[in-house]
């Protein structure tokens, strides 16, 4: 994999707009068969439950996230992933001030 060019690395430190308790989504890279998303959290921040329809990997590059399920909820912080499987209905809720790389495809 190659490094982040400098626009890349100055999205892993997004901005928000505390007022919509939503995270800040960019794209940093895309080809084919492949998306590379920025999420930026702040604390109660929540992407609100959706499906996942493509395989997808969710890394915590700081901070720590709330994943959670119907039937569980799994904190991650800084530096762990999770594989998020097909068709799993899930949400995602901001802790603390957090960045996370969604690798999907």
């Amino acid at each position: 994999m190659t490094a982040l060019t400098p626009k890349e690395s100055a999205l892993v430190k997004l901005n928000h707009d505390s007022n919509q308790h939503r995270p800040v989504i960019r794209s940093l890279r895309h080809g084919r068969g492949f998306k590379v998303l920025a999420l930026g959290f702040q604390a109660n921040d929540v992407m609100d439950e959706h499906l996942t329809k493509e395989r997808a990997v969710l890394i915590v590059v700081f901070g720590s996230i709330l994943f959670k399920t119907k039937t569980e909820s799994v904190e991650l912080t800084t530096g762990m992933e999770l594989e998020i499987p097909i068709n799993m209905v899930h949400s995602v809720h901001g802790i603390e001030p957090s960045t996370c790389l969604l690798i999907i495809g």
